[in-house]
C-alpha cells in the first residue's frame, strides 16, 4: 500500500510540475478530504457518475466504495499519465477512464453523456483558465445532468460561483476544508426551469 501510495504522489508531483496550469496543483487531496467532500452527495442512491478531472483517483476511490454495485462511473481525464494509472487502478471495476478533454466528450463521446447523469463532480483548475472555459465546463455539466442532478465543484478558489445562474442551480452544500491548499467543495442540485 505504501509503495502505490509513493507512486501516485511520484506520479502527481511530476505531472504538476510539467503541466501545472493543467493539473492546477501540486499534491492530490487527502483521502480525508475526499472522504469529506464526497459525502456531501447520496451516492448510494445514483446510478450514473461523471467525474471531470478524476487526477490519479482520490476522489474516484472514495466515490467507488460509497456508489450502488450496478452504478455507473464515468472518469474524464485529459492528463494521458494520470489515465494510464485510473486504467490500471480501477482496471477490476466498473469505471471506465477516458482520456480526453471535457470540452470534446459531447461530440467525442455522447455515451458517457446519454443517458443523463445523477452526478458530476468537477476537479479542474477553475482558476487558471479563462472565463470562456469554466462556462463551458458548466455548461457540459448542465446538459450531462438529468433533472435534479447533482454537480460537486472542487476548487481552491471559489471562482465558479459567480458563473452559476441562479435560475438553473440551487446551491445544496458547502464544505471548505482547511489545507495547504484549503479545498473548497461546492454542491448544487439542478433544477427545472418554470
Amino acid at each position: 500500500m505504501r509503495k502505490k501510495f509513493w507512486e501516485e504522489q511520484r506520479l502527481f508531483i511530476h505531472s504538476a510540475l510539467r503541466r501545472y496550469r493543467d493539473v492546477g496543483m501540486l499534491f492530490p487531496c487527502s483521502y480525508r478530504t475526499a472522504e469529506k467532500a464526497i459525502s456531501l452527495l447520496p451516492i448510494e442512491k445514483m446510478k450514473k457518475i461523471i467525474e471531470v478531472g478524476s487526477g490519479t483517483g482520490r476522489l474516484t476511490i472514495t466515490i467507488q466504495k460509497r456508489m450502488a454495485p450496478k452504478a455507473e462511473l464515468f472518469c474524464i481525464e485529459k492528463n494521458p499519465e494520470f489515465c494510464g494509472y485510473l486504467a490500471k487502478t480501477f482496471r477490476n471495476s466498473n469505471a471506465v477512464v477516458i482520456n480526453e478533454s471535457v470540452e470534446n466528450i459531447l461530440r467525442l463521446h455522447p455515451d458517457v453523456v446519454f443517458p443523463l447523469a445523477d452526478c458530476v463532480v468537477l476537479s479542474l483548475p477553475a482558476a487558471m483558465v479563462s472565463d470562456d472555459l469554466r462556462l463551458s465546463w458548466l455548461e457540459f455539466a448542465q446538459t450531462a445532468l438529468n433533472q435534479n442532478g447533482y454537480c460537486l465543484i472542487h476548487q481552491f478558489l471559489p471562482v465558479l460561483r459567480k458563473y452559476i445562474n441562479d435560475t438553473d442551480w440551487v446551491k445544496r452544500n458547502h464544505k471548505l476544508i482547511m489545507g495547504m491548499p484549503p479545498f473548497f467543495f461546492e454542491v448544487y442540485q439542478k433544477i427545472t426551469p418554470s
